[in-house]
């Protein structure tokens, strides 16, 4: 069985690989790179407070249950966007197919809920929790946006 800190450990993996596909998209985009730079900033800084609860949960600071998630969509997902990061990097993507994927990854966390796996009355893990909601559904409407711009 799966604990917490296995869980949130999935979480900040995928958030580090969609910062890398964001990454991928800022090198082939030099009209619009300071954007996807900015996305994979996002992303990494996520980790990173991901990163931080992984220690506290691990250290018995913070007390969390895990509640029902599929794991196999933690890993598919992680999965796709590391294949869309390889994909993006070799030139395979256009533009569109870019800033389409990038939406639905965006898209997905939100419709999965992914961060409401763990519960607990912990206010620091529900602060991180909801930064990283509302960010990913600013995330989600910059890739709106973008869209509209391009297509």
């Amino acid at each position: 069985m799966l604990l917490a800190h296995d869980i949130l450990k999935m979480l900040k993996e995928h958030e580090e690989v969609v910062a890398e596909f964001y990454d991928a998209v800022a090198g082939c985009s030099w009209f619009r790179r300071r954007f996807w730079e900015s996305m994979a900033a996002d992303e990494r800084r996520h980790a990173e407070l991901i990163a931080r609860l992984v220690t506290r949960v691990e250290s018995g600071d913070i007390q969390v249950k895990v509640k029902g998630l599929a794991v196999v969509d933690i890993v598919e997902s992680r999965n796709f966007v590391m294949n869309l990061r390889d994909q993006t990097r070799a030139g395979l993507l256009t533009r569109p197919e870019r800033i389409r994927h990038a939406l639905q990854i965006e898209q997905d966390m939100i419709d999965k809920n992914a961060f409401q796996v763990l519960e607990t009355n912990h206010p620091e893990l529900r602060r991180v929790v909801n930064e990283i909601r509302s960010e990913t559904q600013a995330h989600r409407q910059r890739l709106e946006r973008e869209c509209r711009r391009w297509f």
